[in-house]
């Protein structure tokens, strides 16, 4: 199965502070994560889950993985280890591969699993709380292109990232 991380990271990679973005919704980002996205099966831990207010992302099959074993998602698939998401992933989906939207303990369970990052690296002065994991030296960036852009003071660039 095709694993894909997808993520918008700053400086140092860091991707939240205190259960958010530390910068502000980039719209081509969340346009991006959208198209990309949509009818795959997504894997989230419990705190992402809890910061999309507890309701599943439309047209893709959420799996939401936590240890807890009282733990319930309406509207989503509840994994209690790595295998069992994978598996329900699997299920949904088949060989096309599934995607790991966050948060940070999950992209870390995942690295070894993940074939291809999609990130949005966000230039600028950024502090938090969370972070990716090192993967550069895992991977190797596919794209050459060193385009960026600027959208409300935010400038960014769209990276893809594919284990060596």
């Amino acid at each position: 199965m095709n694993i894909k991380a997808i993520v918008a990271l700053g400086p140092h990679n860091v991707i939240g502070n205190k259960g958010h973005l530390p910068w502000d919704t980039i719209y081509e980002d969340l346009q991006l994560f959208k198209k990309t996205t949509r009818g795959h099966p997504i894997i989230m831990g419990r705190k992402t889950w809890d910061s999309l207010q507890k309701q599943s992302l439309p047209g893709r099959t959420n799996i939401v993985l936590s240890r807890d074993q009282y733990f319930e998602a309406n509207q989503a698939l509840v994994a209690r280890s790595v295998s069992d998401a994978c598996q329900h992933a699997w299920s949904a989906f088949g060989n096309e591969g599934c995607f790991i939207i966050g948060g940070a303990q999950i992209y870390k369970l995942f690295l070894e699993l993940t074939d291809e990052i999609l990130l949005t690296r966000v230039f600028g002065e950024y502090s938090g709380d969370t972070f990716f994991p090192h993967f550069e030296h895992e991977f190797e960036r596919k794209d050459n292109e060193n385009i960026q852009f600027s959208r409300s003071g935010v400038q960014f660039r769209f990276e893809h990232w594919v284990r060596n």
